[in-house]
């Protein structure tokens, strides 16, 4: 996982496998932290994610919850097909802002 700040929003770039707690013990935290430095926009750009189970989805929508009642906003992007499929199976894909790409959810938060 790596961040970095782009136009006032907190980009995100999960990679490899999201599988429960070792997802949570990593990104959760970040989250938070950035939430209490006042980045409230918030970008996971999924495109190097090979594999996500139930767990990790849990991670993504705690990410969010935590991020929504913060009064910030989550954009997901770039999201490789077994995502999509996850999403669309678990019937969450509308809790999410799902983006086309980086530039796109970059632009959509500008907006927010």
């Amino acid at each position: 996982m790596t961040n970095e700040i782009k136009d006032g929003i907190l980009i995100v770039h999960l990679e490899g496998t999201l599988l429960g707690v070792q997802a949570n013990a990593v990104v959760t935290p970040m989250i938070l932290q950035n939430i209490e430095s006042g980045n409230k926009k918030v970008v996971f750009n999924l495109g190097d994610v090979k594999y996500i189970d139930s767990a990790g989805l849990g991670m993504l929508l705690n990410a969010v919850s935590k991020i929504k009642n913060a009064g910030g906003i989550l954009a997901i992007c770039t999201l490789p097909e077994q995502v999509r499929k996850l999403l669309k199976t678990t019937k969450v894909e509308s809790v999410f802002n799902i983006m086309a790409d980086e530039a796109s959810a970059i632009e959509f938060l500008k907006t927010k």
